[in-house]
């Protein structure tokens, strides 16, 4: 699944990651709404991949930490957002949906879980099930306005904590998915310097001729309807 604007960036430091993660939360937008005056218009997702290779052996162990910042969920009838932040907030809502629906499967224990549904748990895949460790908070609005919201949002807590998650343990990477990684990263780029080849190469758009007092009075017609 392709994720629009998704960065990867390698990162050695603390500070770098913290850096980052601000630069994260600075792409962010907000906007005012009947139920929220700060109200997040996007989800925010954070993977942190930590990667340890042995020196005598040779073997390469990878953990993946995903920090999550979900956008609530807003009725548009009580929220009353318009035109640009209406589409926002139904994209919200769909995605969060999605990722009820995918909890609802795994504490079913069903064998298709519909990940791809939506590209927050396409991303979130590794975290909502196997091996991993996972903490949930759930924020609820203690309005008596809200109950409704407040009681869908804490029966999908009821739900999350059903979820049987497997046994955290190491994640060896072999040789062969290493060199696959390696491989993909040189395509991206490849692709990249092939785009920025092409912008530069492509030829400038020539000047129109002009000749003649026709001409010049033509350029004036323009320029004023302009």
């Amino acid at each position: 699944m392709y994720v629009k604007d998704l960065n990867s960036v390698a990162v050695h430091t603390a500070s770098h990651v913290k850096t980052i993660v601000q630069q994260g939360n600075a792409n962010r937008k907000s906007a005012t709404t009947n139920l929220n005056e700060h109200s997040s218009r996007s989800h925010m997702v954070v993977t942190v991949t930590a990667r340890t290779t042995d020196g005598n052996t040779g073997e390469t162990w990878v953990g993946k930490l995903s920090l999550v910042d979900l956008a609530g969920s807003e009725r548009l009838a009580k929220s009353d957002t318009k035109g640009q932040a209406a589409k926002e907030s139904m994209a919200i809502n769909k995605s969060l949906t999605t990722l009820g629906t995918v909890v609802a499967a795994l504490a079913g224990g069903e064998k298709h879980i519909p990940y791809r549904d939506s590209k927050l748990t396409y991303l979130l895949q590794d975290s909502l099930g196997g091996n991993s460790k996972t903490l949930m908070f759930v924020n609820v609005s203690p309005a008596q306005y809200n109950v409704k919201e407040t009681i869908n949002s804490l029966n999908f807590a009821s739900r999350a904590k059903t979820v049987a998650l497997g046994k955290a343990t190491k994640n060896r990477e072999t040789a062969q998915a290493q060199i696959n990684k390696v491989q993909t990263t040189l395509g991206a780029l490849q692709t990249q310097a092939d785009n920025t080849g092409a912008k530069k190469s492509a030829p400038a758009a020539s000047p129109p001729q002009t000749k003649g007092p026709s001409a010049a009075g033509g350029a004036k017609k323009a320029a004023g309807r302009r």
